[in-house]
């Protein structure tokens, strides 16, 4: 059920688009901040997953904020690991010029907001998969609020 759930949710959005790869490496990352066995084992190749994602796509502030924000609420210590990243971000064709070309895309508004459509807000496209999916989202929070950490609660709202 939870397949068929997430596929009505999903198929909209899908198609090779070059954001797609974006959700790969979120779900990487998010899956080895979420283990601390992982994390311990694989946290050297964060910078390795920050320097493919600023060569293939530019939603790669997406993971340097996501880690930045789990850096700061629980892991403190590796704050050299994120730091490594965020220099990776630099080795691309462009160098310290892809930043603010992100930055300028990031402050866009108008035209290019309303009619480019991988750039339109998610609600925009709200179709009833997604709204199950609020809905089973929202009594898990409920459900299992004590196990939840802030770091997660708040890279979730991020994410919108």
């Amino acid at each position: 059920m939870a397949v068929i759930l997430a596929w009505s949710v999903m198929l909209p959005r899908f198609g090779m688009r070059p954001q797609v790869i974006n959700w790969v490496f979120w779900s990487v990352l998010v899956r080895v901040m979420w283990e601390e066995r992982l994390w311990i084992k694989y946290k050297w190749w964060y910078p390795v997953l920050m320097l493919l994602w600023t060569n293939l796509h530019g939603s790669y502030p997406m993971g340097l904020v996501s880690m930045g924000i789990w850096i700061w609420f629980k892991h403190k210590k590796d704050l050299g690991v994120w730091i490594v990243g965020v220099l990776a971000t630099l080795v691309n064709p462009y160098g310290i010029r892809n930043w603010w070309e992100i930055i300028s895309q990031m402050r866009l508004t108008g035209l290019y907001r309303e009619t480019v459509n991988e750039w339109v807000p998610f609600y925009n496209m709200v179709e009833f998969g997604f709204l199950i999916t609020l809905v089973l989202t929202l009594a898990s929070l409920n459900m299992y609020w004590k196990k939840w950490k802030g770091w997660m609660i708040i890279i979730g709202i991020w994410m919108r």
